[in-house]
């Protein structure tokens, strides 16, 4: 061993044994490299079909998966050989075992955004062991490669006892860069028995080639067990990177759309953008023209520019605090249309023009997914005044409707059979009772929108609070809604991975746990 390296950066052993190849890579072609590097992630390129699988020497679970999944045929020779043997290279156990005191001193410098770097000053280290002689001394390599994964471990287990206890959840992925390398980040987002939203990251990847992402997506929905549990998938960026190409190669079964919050941001942008265009050109003609500038003239459009941007700006703001905000997209979709409507016809903006467009071009989605529409029915704050009175029966009838097949997708699956029980009748008669059927469900229903179309708006109104106190008064209904408010419409400010975290952390030095650790940050309420 070079007399260079630090006694105490060395683990014994884990780099001097167990470097044999696991059998299941003889399919693969990679860096050999790598088998220096048992934790380290890194892509093979399979050799039957020609595409990328990422994972590492010692856990290489994706490699198998690829292999029994698009490639059966081979199992005898690969799979089974490979499930007969040791399946990671697990190391020698470390020299020194890891106590609980050694995980909270890390856990909470992530927690608070402090470098893990301050483990190696003496200023900090020494009077922590003066105070406690049990802290361990905290090498680079011990924290990389058994402190951290250690927590991602345990946090993982939290969160699959938080996924396990849920029927239906949303997902909303998100393709960002950072100093030019690509990484996709996996966040779940659900509503629990409490009917609190809850909102967990399960899985961040640094990305090589984007045909990569929808492989990570379903391996990931795999190791928490919820593929089939997923009912939507919203599909976001956190640095405006291109996202197309991602959507055409997701082959997920559920309702799949680009980020509403996403798109309002651009839709402000290219509004502003427009809007700074045709000032310019004002301003050249004005000129040309040899016309003086009015003061008052501008200090009214100044005035209608902000009257104009204020309702999307509102929006934005509630968007980002608003806890089931899926229910409001389509109401505020048709009021800024009303809004911007005006503007055209008594003030004559042009701004208002461009905005309108683009608000169409880039949010008309919405109105031919139910899921949006839905979810503003059941926030009965808004009743029905968003929707035209000749329309009030069509919108009751889509929202019974989807709620029927909903019911009956669930029936299906816990096995409850609709019961008939026949009541004396004439011949000309045919009179029947069902239970557990459509009539139960319609009446549950029937009684809701009832009750919206008499609900007066409430500036304090809360939704999951309403739903909680009136979950046993509408105990089918009530499962519907959790469903459909679980979906997300975009990570809020305070959820999107920041680049400050990643200065404040000092990881652009030591990119190699990067994504351990934003994994941690995230889900740091489960550490």
């Amino acid at each position: 061993m070079d007399s260079s390296i630090k006694r105490k950066y060395f683990v014994p052993g884990l780099y001097q044994k167990h470097r044999r190849v696991p059998k299941i890579l003889n399919n693969y072609e990679f860096d050999s490299s790598y088998l220096q590097k048992p934790r380290e992630n890194f892509t093979a390129k399979c050799k039957l079909c020609g595409k990328t699988v990422r994972a590492s020497m010692r856990v290489t679970t994706n490699f198998v998966n690829h292999v029994k999944k698009f490639h059966p045929s081979s199992r005898n020779d690969s799979v089974n050989s490979f499930l007969s043997e040791d399946k990671t290279l697990s190391p020698p156990p470390p020299t020194v075992q890891l106590n609980s005191l050694d995980t909270q001193i890390v856990s909470t410098l992530i927690k608070c955004c402090i470098p893990l770097a301050v483990l190696n000053m003496s200023s900090f280290k020494n009077p922590l062991i003066q105070l406690n002689p049990e802290v361990s001394i905290f090498s680079q390599s011990k924290i990389n490669n058994e402190i951290i994964p250690h927590l991602v471990e345990q946090t993982k287990l939290q969160i699959l006892d938080v996924l396990s206890q849920t029927s239906s959840l949303s997902l909303v992925v998100d393709y960002w860069s950072l100093n030019e390398t690509k990484y996709i980040s996996i966040h779940s987002n659900l509503i629990d028995t409490e009917w609190k939203q809850q909102t967990v990251m399960l899985d961040c990847q640094q990305i090589f080639n984007i045909e990569d992402i929808n492989y990570l997506l379903e391996n990931c929905l795999m190791e928490y067990k919820i593929t089939s549990k997923v009912y939507s998938l919203c599909l976001t960026s956190s640095n405006g990177l291109t996202l197309k190409p991602i959507m055409e190669i997701l082959t997920l079964n559920c309702i799949k759309f680009y980020s509403c919050s996403m798109l309002l941001d651009k839709i402000l942008n290219h509004g502003l953008k427009n809007l700074s265009l045709l000032q310019s050109k004002k301003l050249v003609s004005e000129k040309n023209l040899n016309l003086k500038s009015d003061l008052d003239s501008d200090c009214e459009l100044a005035e209608d520019i902000s009257a104009i941007y204020r309702p999307f700006n509102e929006l934005k703001d509630d968007l980002e605090k608003d806890s089931a905000s899926v229910s409001v997209i389509y109401p505020a979709f048709k009021g800024l249309q009303t809004h911007l409507s005006y503007f055209k016809k008594f003030k004559e903006h042009d701004a208002a023009q461009e905005l309108e467009k683009s608000l169409e071009e880039k949010l008309g989605f919405i109105k031919s997914m139910p899921v949006f529409s839905v979810a503003a029915m059941l926030n009965p704050n808004f009743g029905l005044s968003w929707i035209d009175e000749q329309d009030h029966s069509s919108y009751e009838k889509m929202v019974t409707n989807e709620f029927l097949k909903e019911a009956k997708v669930s029936r299906e699956l816990n096995y409850v059979k609709d019961v008939k029980i026949s009541a004396p009748r004439k011949s000309y008669l045919c009179l029947s009772k069902t239970i557990g059927g459509d009539n139960e469900y319609s009446n549950e229903m029937n009684s809701y929108i009832m009750y919206v179309k008499a609900f007066s708006y409430d500036e304090n109104f809360r939704l999951l609070d309403f739903w909680k106190s009136n979950e046993k008064t509408y105990p089918h209904l009530s499962n519907f809604v959790r469903k459909i408010l679980s979906v997300s419409i975009g990570l809020s400010n305070r959820d999107k991975l920041s680049q400050d975290f990643v200065h404040k952390m000092d990881l652009k030095n030591d990119m190699s746990n990067l994504e351990s650790i934003l994994f941690l940050k995230f889900n740091n309420s489960y550490l």
